[in-house]
């Protein structure tokens, strides 16, 4: 266990933990938030996950906050059956 004063390595390695991208150029980071980005990487989930299974109608539904704000709802229903489970495997 470290000690509650412990110091970050001089080398600096700490730091790349704390702020990831801090050395990095603007021309190193790529913006994903432009529509095109967006599409390319729609494109690429469509692709990876249409593999495994998933519909082009539940993919198109990922696009939408509505979605996400449902998903983020369903927290506590799915902790809960979580919790059920591991009980009854313990």
């Amino acid at each position: 266990m470290k000690s509650p004063d412990a110091r970050p390595p001089a080398d600096g390695r700490a730091r790349g933990r704390e702020r990831p991208f801090a050395q990095s150029t603007p021309d190193e980071i790529l913006d994903v938030r432009p529509g095109e980005q967006k599409e390319r990487l729609y494109g690429q989930k469509e692709a990876v996950w249409g593999r495994l299974g998933y519909s082009s109608e539940y993919l198109s539904r990922m696009r939408s906050q509505a979605f996400w704000e449902e998903e983020a709802g369903r927290v506590e229903e799915v902790d809960r059956a979580y919790r059920r489970l591991r009980g009854s495997l313990g």
